[in-house]
């Protein structure tokens, strides 16, 4: 060891110190972990999060009030999509009859309630976007907990995503076991 630091004592510059200690540091912990490592069996699972968003109980649970959600929307947007119809329909047909203040007064109308129906939209898309990201965030962090106890229990050296592997055999495949384990707990 002191050779090596009279070695590091006659470079100049603190930064060439600092690397060469960085990788010799990186070396030798590599050296230390990699004979357990090594001989230790490894196990590695491969989960569909998706499958088990979509096929759990507390993902198709989340989906129902999820639509909820989107038909209570989707009726409101209707109705003042309806109300806008109707003016386009009465200026259409009725535009010849009216005064000119009348057809002023109806036009204004129209652009307002285009406009209150773009607004409703952006903001309905908006709030169903803010919905869907919290019950998914709630369900992955609920399910990201299932699998690191899983992990544990069953003693895996690694668990990836299904989205993220090339190639697996179908026998690492866990996503059902998941799935059971997840709705036992919901």
């Amino acid at each position: 060891m002191q050779g090596i630091e009279n070695i590091l004592i006659t470079l100049k510059g603190k930064t060439m110190k600092k690397t060469i200690l960085a990788a010799l540091y990186v070396c030798i912990t590599v050296c230390l972990f990699a004979g357990p490592v090594n001989a230790a069996e490894i196990k590695v699972g491969v989960i569909d999060t998706q499958k088990i968003v979509s096929d759990s109980k507390a993902g198709k649970a989340a989906q129902v009030v999820f639509n909820k959600d989107l038909e209570t929307k989707q009726v409101s947007y209707n109705a003042k999509q309806k109300e806008l119809q109707t003016i386009q329909d009465e200026l259409a047909t009725k535009a010849k009859d009216m005064t000119a203040t009348a057809y002023s007064e109806k036009t204004a109308k129209y652009s307002k309630v285009k406009k209150e129906l773009e607004r409703m939209k952006s903001e309905i898309e908006e709030d169903l976007k803010v919905r869907n990201t919290e019950l998914n965030r709630k369900l992955y962090t609920e399910i990201a907990a299932i699998v690191s106890d899983y992990c544990k229990k069953e003693k895996f050296t690694l668990i990836l995503e299904k989205t993220y592997v090339a190639a697996y055999d179908g026998a690492v495949d866990i996503t059902d076991k998941i799935i059971q384990l997840y709705d036992a707990a919901k």
